[in-house]
């Protein structure tokens, strides 16, 4: 994920991205005792197929119920991609190094990671290039638009094109893209701020 929010900020997509992680021992939610109530039951249960995980779930415990998004027949209602494969990040970046001891990461356009272990230690930088990384395609998303938004949601190069010094141009990072059924999430400009799940 670090290495997606790198990219995110080095192709112009955010400018700042701070990511903070709860200290060890203090994420532990409600929701944490659902799943180990279905764990239990599954290591007693059998389980062939989708259906079979699904009443897993539902026989664990009257506070778990299974929602399919799917089916071996059909794709997934909700896909999801391997980031480091579907975009070569690995080309672009090296791994942080110490990242299960790290809490605090600070993201920009630079290619290095501002990392603290805890809120009252200093500052450290990891520097990640590995390889460059491609220049931002304009156009990269306008075969996922309607014909009749294109040239408002991506459009040609040389009418987004903004003269260096002109205070009236926008700023096209201030723009809102929401493009549809892209497998490349381009929502969320400007700053942002990232909480929950793990970071590799």
């Amino acid at each position: 994920m670090i290495w997606y929010l790198l990219w995110r900020c080095m192709t112009g997509r955010n400018r700042l991205i701070q990511l903070s992680f709860l200290i060890a021992g203090h994420t532990k939610l409600s929701p944490d005792g659902g799943f180990g109530l279905i764990k239990r039951k599954l290591k007693r249960t059998r389980v062939d197929c989708l259906a079979d995980v699904a009443q897993v779930v539902n026989d664990s415990s009257t506070m778990n119920e299974a929602v399919l998004v799917g089916t071996e027949k059909g794709p997934s209602q909700i896909p999801t991609y391997n980031w480091a494969t579907y975009m070569y990040l690995s080309s672009f970046f090296i791994k942080v190094k110490g990242i299960k001891s790290l809490q605090h990461f600070k993201i920009d356009n630079t290619g290095s990671v501002v990392v603290m272990q805890h809120s009252n230690v200093p500052e450290t930088t990891q520097d990640l290039r590995k390889g460059n990384v491609p220049a931002p395609e304009i156009q990269e998303i306008q075969e996922f638009v309607s014909p009749n938004c294109q040239d408002i949601v991506a459009p040609e190069p040389a009418a987004a094109d903004i003269t260096e010094g002109d205070s009236d141009s926008p700023d096209p990072l201030d723009e809102h893209v929401v493009p549809a059924k892209n497998p490349r999430p381009t929502a969320g400009r400007g700053k942002a701020r990232w909480g929950r799940g793990r970071h590799d």
